[in-house]
């Protein structure tokens, strides 16, 4: 029994790491690409990943950037594996529920991004309309 809890806990732990260090090249590549917008003190969470196809996916990250006098900037950033990323600044973190990312907004302010084919040039959010921005 204490093997198979070991080897479980090594594999768990070797996903994390794995994980980890993918944030981390995922961040180092915004970091490079635009230096205004994305900083070493951001902080970078993995949200999810969306399958648009059989063989084309979107991966999910939220950044915060802390700054003077306890103000902030989010951004929702999204890897394509085509190559392309994008964001939208935004002001809170969503969750991913069954391709949908989720806001803690009411429904007719609008709550939601949908992701079906592409991420959308515009969405409407909390009441305004945010332009994606294409950062390569």
């Amino acid at each position: 029994m204490n093997k198979k809890f070991l080897l479980s806990f090594i594999i768990l732990c070797s996903v994390f790491v794995s994980c980890i260090s993918m944030s981390d090249t995922q961040k180092n590549e915004l970091i490079i690409l635009n230096p205004t917008l994305f900083h070493n003190e951001d902080n970078f969470v993995f949200i999810g990943k969306i399958n648009l196809s059989t063989n084309r996916f979107v991966e999910i990250y939220f950044t915060e950037y802390l700054f003077a006098n306890n103000r902030a900037t989010y951004r929702l950033v999204f890897f394509d594996n085509n190559n392309s990323i994008s964001c939208y600044k935004i002001e809170d973190k969503p969750i991913l529920i069954n391709n949908i990312l989720v806001f803690p907004y009411k429904k007719e302010l609008g709550n939601e991004i949908k992701i079906k084919d592409n991420i959308p040039n515009n969405i409407y959010l909390n009441g305004e309309i945010i332009e994606l921005l294409i950062i390569r």
